[in-house]
């Protein structure tokens, strides 16, 4: 399977996907996670989150990057000094 393909299929979450009542996968998420992908490229790994969202991780030469995507996001820096 593509990441595309990955993505798409997502789209058919239903609640309780994981078995513990996890939330489907909004589709806002996915869309806001193909975006992404077309600036970052195809070497990422999409992952369904419990909270219905989407996880994009990166694991490359010893970089390991992951990027949460989910409905009500704040954004947040890796600054802790405001």
């Amino acid at each position: 399977m593509t990441v595309w393909n990955d993505l798409e299929a997502f789209r058919k979450f239903k609640r309780g996907w994981d078995s513990y009542g996890a939330e489907p996968i909004d589709h806002h998420c996915i869309d806001k996670a193909k975006a992404l992908l077309i600036k970052l490229g195809t070497d990422w790994q999409p992952i369904p989150m419990v909270c219905g969202g989407v996880a994009l991780e990166f694991h490359k030469d010893g970089f390991d990057i992951e990027i949460e995507i989910m409905r009500s996001a704040v954004p947040q820096s890796g600054d802790d000094n405001g």
